[in-house]
């Protein structure tokens, strides 16, 4: 038996179960992807073939600096570095070395006595002198012990969107839960 009457059958065998296996739109869908597939796999072997035949004659990093301070993006770039270039205009009472700015660096906190702040019964402006309590995270603490009725213990505060165990440690000294 010649090769071409095998393959013929072989060929013969496959279509027949593929038939039974598949619908013509799935074999043609099936084809059309291993075609693809195919053709995809030439091209990058044909790309890495060409490129080891006929290498680029410019060294890849060399092309690549050029293209850099080639391109438009470096251009642009260049010019907004120009433009940007900080110029400080200073006022007169800033160069006057007898005019001193005194900024006060009390922290939060400072002035409350530990566990003085009753977490069930704090008013928003109690709440306010808590470190890394703000405004919007007083009216959720409030807005948290309505909902609930009231503080069961002092870790139930990490239930406030918020406020996790960082900043409720910083907090724990000055509170107590009545």
């Amino acid at each position: 038996m010649s090769l071409r009457i095998r393959l013929r059958t072989i060929g013969k065998s496959v279509s027949a179960k593929a038939q039974q296996l598949y619908s013509p739109k799935e074999l043609r869908a099936l084809l059309l992807f291993l075609a693809v597939g195919v053709g995809v796999l030439l091209y990058r072997g044909g790309k890495e073939l060409y490129s080891r035949v006929w290498p680029d004659t410019v060294p890849r990093a060399r092309a690549e600096a050029r293209h850099k301070t080639d391109s438009l993006f470096f251009a642009l770039s260049a010019k907004a570095k120009r433009q940007d270039s900080l110029i400080f205009a200073l006022s007169e009472d800033s160069l006057n070395q007898s005019v001193s700015r005194k900024t006060s660096t009390v922290q939060k906190g400072a002035n409350i006595p530990e566990h003085s702040i009753a977490l069930n019964h704090a008013s928003r402006e109690e709440l306010l002198k808590l470190p890394t309590v703000g405004p919007v995270s007083a009216d959720l603490i409030l807005q948290y012990r309505k909902s609930r009725g009231g503080f069961r213990t002092i870790t139930e505060l990490m239930s406030v969107h918020g406020i996790g165990e960082r900043r409720l440690e910083k907090m724990k000294p000055y509170l107590k839960l009545e």
